[in-house]
């Protein structure tokens, strides 16, 4: 009889040469583990030693018999991965080490297939999906799956290796954190970290979308998903704030200094953002926000959460801006993108001493300032003394760091060009 192995592609030899190949020559690693992550082997033994191996080589830099039956001992897996006699076995499977990428390759393959085969038992259930838009969604989201290294779960060990090696990393100044462009701010907070849920929060006219729209030119590679302002208002905005020419002017045709229009829109042209302003859903903006970063982008603004809505939902709106806040978190976590989502306060922030925005004013559901990684609340007392007719405006804004899981609380100082929709550091008006 054949046993289950046979019937699902597999390749125990590749698998064992990979290892081999590592142990043999510590040189090949990592182009091994830019290919392979544990779930790529089949056989559970082969994870251990592939554990073992990584582990092995980010604390000593290298790998060798010796240092990884060490690594084993401690970690208690040695037996269950077969013993000494196993790794002896291992690296007699393979004469050398100069085949490891092509033998990880061919691992990499099996698994894939495998993934198919269990992804193909999935398809006909979204047939009966009754929301056959979320079906779609979630069948895109696994064939995304295949290739982009979305895992399992893990046991709290299985991971050490690769987050030793993020340590590292931010060791020598390269933490993969996204800077904001705001100099105060990114020395509070370090800047955005992939797959963190940011909330940006506003009364109406403070400047929520101002605020998004400087951190979208400044940070470069941006999505920008506006349900709020068309394709024309934010480019109007970009021309503005890189002419100096005043929105107002622009809207009405008054433009003198058309050199000056022009070199904007060269900078425009050149610019890494993307602009979509069509009327979606949260499951049609993950979708063209995979596309986003498959073509280089990296962080996601949406402008802004209650023009968003589940078609056919049956409940509250409360119930469904929660649904669409945990949308939104996971979808951050899946793309490894940090994503902005912009947000209204309600009128009781007008009710406050000084007006002043506090997070759980947040218009809508109390999910938002749950779920959120870091809650920005923009307050500018010039909007409120508009308002009240007041000549004696000074031009400065408040950033309010409400809610930062991994970072620091607190405010920074910015500029607002009001002629241009625009924040800034408050050095660069000085």
């Amino acid at each position: 009889m054949n046993s289950l192995y046979d019937k699902i592609p597999q390749d125990k030899a590749a698998e064992g040469a990979v290892l081999g190949s590592c142990i043999l020559d510590s040189s090949v690693c990592d182009d091994v583990f830019e290919i392979l992550n544990t779930e790529s082997f089949m056989f559970p033994e082969h994870r251990l030693w592939y554990n073992g191996i990584r582990q092995t080589y980010y604390q000593h830099k290298k790998v060798d018999p010796v240092m990884l039956r060490s690594t084993m001992n401690a970690a208690g897996k040695i037996d269950e991965a077969g013993g000494v006699e196993y790794l002896a076995t291992i690296l007699d499977s393979v004469p050398s080490a100069a085949n490891a990428v092509y033998y990880a390759n061919r691992v990499k393959e099996c698994q894939l297939r495998r993934d198919v085969m269990a992804l193909s038992a999935e398809i006909l259930s979204v047939i009966e999906n009754p929301d056959i838009e979320e079906g779609i969604d979630s069948l895109q989201e696994k064939v995304m799956g295949l290739t982009s290294g979305v895992t399992e779960s893990q046991k709290i060990g299985d991971g050490l290796a690769d987050h030793y090696e993020e340590l590292v990393k931010r060791s020598k100044g390269k933490a993969g954190l996204i800077k904001t462009g705001f100099r105060d701010l990114d020395e509070l907070i370090g800047g955005f970290a992939p797959g963190e849920y940011i909330i940006c929060a506003a009364r109406p006219s403070v400047g929520k979308t101002a605020l998004a729209l400087s951190l979208a030119w400044q940070i470069g590679s941006v999505g920008i998903f506006s349900l709020e302002m068309t394709y024309g208002e934010i480019i109007d905005r970009l021309v503005s704030i890189n002419t100096k020419i005043e929105i107002r002017d622009l809207r009405q045709g008054r433009i003198d200094e058309w050199d000056k229009v022009t070199e904007a829109m060269e900078a425009i042209s050149a610019s890494k953002l993307w602009i979509d302003d069509s009327d979606l859903s949260p499951y049609q903006i993950r979708s063209r926000a995979r596309k986003m970063k498959k073509a280089g982008v990296k962080c996601i603004i949406i402008d802004y959460v209650n023009l968003l809505g589940f078609k056919g939902f049956r409940g509250g709106r409360v119930e469904e801006l929660s649904k669409i806040s945990h949308f939104i978190k996971n979808m951050a976590k899946e793309l490894q993108l940090p994503v902005i989502l912009l947000a209204q306060l309600n009128r009781g922030v007008e009710a406050n001493k000084g007006k002043r925005p506090y997070a759980s004013a947040i218009k809508g559901s109390g999910a938002f300032e749950q779920d959120a990684d870091i809650v920005l609340l923009v307050h500018r007392d010039d909007r409120w003394k508009e308002e009240e007719g007041r000549t004696d405006l000074d031009g400065t804004a408040e950033l309010i760091v409400a809610k930062a899981r991994q970072a620091s609380t607190g405010k920074v100082d910015l500029a607002f060009l009001k002629e241009s929709a625009w924040f800034t550091d408050t050095e660069e008006i000085r």
